[in-house]
Parts: C-alpha cells; sequence; structure tokens
C-alpha cells in the first residue's frame, strides 16, 4: 500500500511516524513501532 502514495504522501507518512516515536503518549509510540515491524 506504502508503494501506491505519491512521494509527497510519503514523505507525510514518515514525518509523522517520526513524529509518533517522538511523542510523549506511549500509545502512539507503539502504534509507530508496529507500523515500522
Amino acid at each position: 500500500m506504502y508503494r501506491l502514495l505519491s512521494e509527497d504522501d510519503k514523505t507525510t507518512v514518515v514525518n509523522q511516524l517520526i513524529d509518533d516515536l517522538n511523542s510523549e503518549i506511549r500509545d502512539f509510540r507503539t502504534y509507530a513501532i508496529k507500523v515500522l515491524s
């Protein structure tokens, strides 16, 4: 599914995952880790 996104959308997804990994909210970090694994 990631492959179907435009380059701008891919950048947006990656940036959001990075933000989630840096979040103080544990659930956001957990979700980001699950998406990346």
